[in-house]
Order: C-alpha cells, then sequence, then structure tokens
C-alpha cells in the first residue's frame, strides 16, 4: 500500500467498518463462506477508500472544500483579503 500513515491508517479502518457490516449481506447475496466474503468486503472496500484519496489529491478538492467552508462560515479568504 502507498501512502502516508494516516492514509493507510484510514483505509484499514475503513476496510475492517466496511467488513463488519457488510459481509452477512455480500455472503448471503453471493452465497460464498462468510469469511471469504468478509475477506472482499474488506479488501474492496480498502480499494475504493484508495481510489477516493487519489481523486481527492488529484483533483485538489482540499483547497476547494476548504474556501467553501470559510465562505459558508463568513470567514475572510485565507491570504488576508476582504470577502
Amino acid at each position: 500500500m502507498q501512502g502516508t500513515w494516516p492514509r493507510k491508517l484510514a483505509m484499514l479502518v475503513l476496510g475492517v467498518a466496511a467488513s463488519n457490516y457488510g459481509t452477512q449481506d455480500f455472503a448471503a447475496a453471493t452465497g460464498l463462506a462468510e469469511g471469504l466474503s468478509g475477506f472482499l468486503v474488506g479488501l474492496f472496500s480498502m480499494t475504493a477508500a484508495d481510489w477516493a484519496f487519489r481523486a481527492w489529491d488529484q483533483f485538489a478538492l482540499g483547497p476547494l472544500l476548504n474556501e467553501w467552508v470559510r465562505k459558508r462560515l463568513g470567514l475572510p479568504p485565507k491570504d488576508g483579503g476582504t470577502v
């Protein structure tokens, strides 16, 4: 896995949570054993979380989200200008 430790930890937590909550439904829908279903759900959710983090970085959504929150709260822009 590539990325920073916080990203890896977030992917792990999301994978465990998805596996915990989605295993029984996936096993019932596919007829697979619960152990294999839990592994597949966790693995897929970790991959989906990695895709989301990569898209976040690629499209530079962090600064856009920061500016949107600042506008919604009525705060001045970060560069010190006026609203």
